[in-house]
């Protein structure tokens, strides 16, 4: 029997320093619920089984100087600020010790090595992304692991792969759904791939009330109002909105769920550096993303509350 694990995970944060908040929540709800969201959805596929059967920045990373693309730093910095709530979703995943994983769109290496050390002797996780920057940096990355797992990685796309198939008992695709053509041709595309009993596991941002600030009432209005004119004018702006959206994903591409995990995160200031790190890159980018869309006066207050030497 198929199945897939969707996980939906977007912070909803403090801001950068104590003049703004004193926390940082982090909140994982059920993808299928009334707010953008963090979850985990399980999922059950009805085929075969039941029968049996980019622009780019130039950066150091793990010492190697590529070309990687310009969401790179965020993502990292992601990956750092929320690590020890990243590494228990890893590990509530359904693994066994000599699952064979596929770790799709693997960037640079952070989920692949943490997939191979839930394994044992005879597991194996291979890491595929179309990138072969990123695949540069992700083998120095996973260089230092020392387990009984093999980790190996394979450049590909998801429609692409080199697979026969009932390759993988778990395919896990973490923070890239949003940037593939479409959603469920991609997991349309994978399901095939899984041994029976197999899963496909997917952790997605929700690009909409992605973090939360403890704004005044009316700038907070006028903010989220310039926010949606922004998205509405890009291409393909649904695809801002896939993770509340993984229910009817999985759905459209025959998977049925299983369960649901809800988990929160907390952060108390003073923040640690990866927290600013990654608070002043959203903030940052929330800046630009809005500066078109929003009147002079809110603008200005919200540069003001997003520069930490403000005094505001």
């Amino acid at each position: 029997m198929r199945s897939a694990i969707a996980t939906d995970y977007s912070p909803r944060a403090g801001a950068l320093t104590a003049k703004i908040a004193t926390h940082v929540l982090v909140d994982v709800l059920g993808s299928m619920g009334m707010r953008a969201s963090h979850g985990e959805l399980v999922y059950r596929g009805p085929f075969e089984d039941r029968r049996g059967s980019i622009d780019t920045g130039l950066g150091v990373r793990h010492g190697v100087r590529v070309s990687l693309p310009e969401y790179e730093r965020e993502l990292s910095a992601f990956h750092k600020a929320f690590a020890v709530e990243l590494e228990q979703a890893i590990y509530s995943l359904p693994l066994g010790p000599s699952s064979r994983v596929l770790d799709l769109a693997c960037g640079d290496g952070f989920y692949t090595r943490r997939l191979a050390e839930r394994l044992g002797p005879g597991g194996e996780v291979t890491g595929a992304d179309i990138d072969p920057n990123y695949l540069q940096v992700a083998r120095k990355a996973c260089a230092a692991y020392r387990g009984p797992a093999a980790i190996d990685f394979v450049e590909a796309s998801f429609d692409r792969l080199p697979y026969p198939a009932r390759s993988f008992d778990f395919i896990w695709c973490a923070q890239s759904l949003q940037s593939l053509p479409d959603p469920v041709e991609v997991l349309e595309k994978l399901a095939p791939l899984l041994r029976p009993g197999g899963a496909i596991g997917i952790l997605e941002n929700d690009v909409m009330h992605q973090v939360f600030l403890p704004w005044p009432a009316d700038l907070e209005l006028a903010l989220r109002a310039a926010e949606l004119r922004a998205i509405a004018k890009q291409e393909a702006p649904g695809k801002f909105y896939i993770g509340r959206r993984l229910a009817a994903v999985f759905a459209s591409a025959g998977l049925e769920p299983i369960s649901t995990t809800t988990i929160a995160i907390d952060r108390q200031a003073p923040f640690g550096e990866a927290e600013r790190t990654l608070l002043q890159q959203y903030l940052d980018a929330l800046v630009e993303k809005v500066e078109p869309e929003l009147d002079t006066c809110s603008l200005a207050r919200l540069r003001s509350l997003c520069d930490p030497s403000s005094g505001a």
